[in-house]
């Protein structure tokens, strides 16, 4: 790690500045509230670039979403998810406006729970995994497509997502526009969005039975399900044991 003062400045801004986060205009709380949410986004902007700051001096000028390192990979785009979900946090008082009750906000959530701690989890999977059960996996290339399938669902999730709710913004601002055209501007966007969630739960799929399989195959003697159920059929066989 670069240093642990930027480190420690990312953790404990974004511990205090997190839960003033989010509150929009004409929400039902006291004005102040949401003047203190507004001025929340604007310091968050200390410890995300902190963050940034650390993270790129670490890493230095290594590849880091386009790594063929499988777990450099998830975590690469589990940190650009981040820190587009962090920007997107930071301009929240000047964008609200014209995002809010639209799909803009579906994708930023989205953004960052599958994308930064969805494909953070899935890295972590593909670290730790193998060091637990003591073998490197059967399929690397299975994770390698999970990887591929992710990430092109993530962005044809968010992008025509993002897309989609500034075009609803647009029509919700508009007073010449009708309120009967706001479902029909996102409709393209929530097509291309579901072909993404396919792919990310195809990706999680292929996780899943990656992951199973290399329990299976490599587990310890007394927790390995293919062991213990060549014991049963060798106690049948035998007649029984006490």
């Amino acid at each position: 790690m670069y240093s642990q003062q930027l480190a420690g400045i990312g953790f404990f801004g974004i511990l205090l500045l997190g839960g003033f986060l989010g509150v929009h205009e004409g929400a039902p709380v006291p004005l102040w509230v949401v003047r203190i949410s507004a001025l929340a986004a604007v310091l968050f902007a200390l410890p995300l670039g902190a963050v940034w700051w650390n993270v790129r001096r670490t890493i230095g000028i290594r590849a880091f979403a386009t790594s063929h390192d499988t777990t450099l990979a998830f975590v690469g785009v589990a940190w650009w998810s981040f820190l587009a979900a962090g920007v997107a946090t930071v301009l929240h008082p000047w964008i609200n406006e014209h995002t809010h009750f639209t799909l803009f906000t579906v994708a930023m959530r989205k953004l960052f729970v599958f994308g930064f701690l969805g494909m953070s989890a899935l890295g972590a999977i593909h670290y730790i995994v193998p060091r637990l059960v003591g073998a490197d996996w059967d399929c690397p290339k299975c994770f390698r497509r999970a990887f591929f399938c992710a990430t092109a669902g993530l962005l044809l999730y968010v992008v025509p997502m993002l897309y989609g709710g500034i075009a609803q913004g647009g029509v919700m601002n508009d007073a010449g526009q009708a309120y009967t055209n706001l479902p029909a501007t996102a409709l393209i966007a929530l097509r291309v969005a579901f072909l993404g969630e396919l792919l990310m739960l195809l990706a999680a799929v292929m996780v899943l039975a990656a992951f199973l399989r290399q329990i299976a195959m490599h587990a310890c003697d007394c927790c390995n399900p293919s062991e213990f159920i060549q014991m049963i059929k060798t106690a049948r066989d035998k007649g029984g044991v006490e």
